[in-house]
């Protein structure tokens, strides 16, 4: 994280926003990080904007990106990969 401190946020200026965009593999990585680190007292706060691959009704947001079974390859391979 300390490529972002020392990169990004402190180039932020006032009335500036940081975006991130990422699809999450790990609760360790810097989104994980931000978020946990939110919770201290004077550090930034963080809006979360998920936009889940698969609607509640099981249909795909993207259907272009092919049948549903690819979704649940990815999902499967995501479970298995952060335990």
């Amino acid at each position: 994280m300390n490529w972002y401190t020392a990169g990004p946020r402190q180039r932020l200026q006032p009335g500036g926003a940081i975006v991130i965009v990422m699809t999450r593999w790990s609760t360790k990585d810097i989104t994980g990080q931000l978020l946990k680190a939110q919770s201290e007292e004077g550090s930034d706060q963080w809006e979360v904007v998920e936009l889940p691959a698969l609607l509640p009704d099981g249909k795909p947001v993207w259907p272009e990106f092919g049948p549903q079974k690819n979704y649940l390859r990815l999902k499967h391979l995501y479970q298995f990969l952060t335990g």
